[in-house]
């Protein structure tokens, strides 16, 4: 180191020594070291992102193969039967239609009838669907709606005079015909309606009919 002199008017013979400051320059081994560390600490947090995201895929693949078994604790609710009992149900979480097993008692609509309380509602849904086709067999017991039946316009030789199979007037209120002689039918199809303040066969309404010929 090359001394300084610093001289001052207090003491001429003080004399301070000062190093000059040196630049710290890395070398090359160093620059690399530095580099080094970095990539790998990128790769590493590449990696772990990645398997993070591999991980969240794979939770809510399984959640949609198998939804039960993550709803199962909220799937459940208690109904109190007739007795004050309190039954322990499972919530259908869909619709679909369950494969057909043997029933464990028959299901005696006729007898029960179609009112039933809220506490019954449960219980018979639940034997009803044990039943094979029980739901389908029920619902053919309704009545159809209308007015009356379609019996004349069913007849073999009124048949043609419909456009459409399956729209025929009722026999309550069809329009009737003023036959020549005995071999023509009176059958058209069409129906009288009632008009304004209940005014009887006021209008007359037919769809898909035919002329007589």
């Amino acid at each position: 180191l090359r001394p300084l002199s610093i001289l001052s008017k207090q003491d001429q013979n003080l004399q301070v020594l000062l190093a000059p400051a040196i630049a710290m320059t890395p070398t090359l081994e160093e620059w690399g070291r530095s580099v080094n560390t970095a990539m790998i600490a990128g790769v590493t947090v590449g990696l772990l992102v990645i398997i993070a995201a591999i991980c969240v895929a794979g939770i809510m693949f399984i959640r949609r193969r198998n939804p039960s078994s993550f709803s199962k604790e909220n799937s459940e609710a208690q109904i109190v039967d007739e007795g004050g009992r309190c039954i322990e149900a499972g919530v259908q979480q869909s619709f679909k239609s369950k494969p057909k097993v043997e029933a464990r008692e028959p299901v005696k609509t006729e007898d029960e009838g179609t009112k039933l309380s809220l506490r019954q509602l449960e219980r018979y849904i639940t034997k009803t669907n044990d039943v094979p086709d029980g739901f389908k067999d029920e619902y053919k017991k309704l009545p159809k709606p209308g007015i009356g039946e379609c019996k004349v316009g069913s007849i073999p030789e009124n048949r043609t005079k419909n456009r459409f199979g399956n729209i025929k007037p009722f026999d309550a209120n069809r329009v009737l015909l003023d036959a020549d002689d005995m071999s023509q039918s009176d059958y058209v199809n069409a129906s009288y309606i009632t008009g304004y303040k209940d005014v009887q066969r006021h209008y007359i309404a037919t769809q898909g009919f035919t002329t007589l010929n």
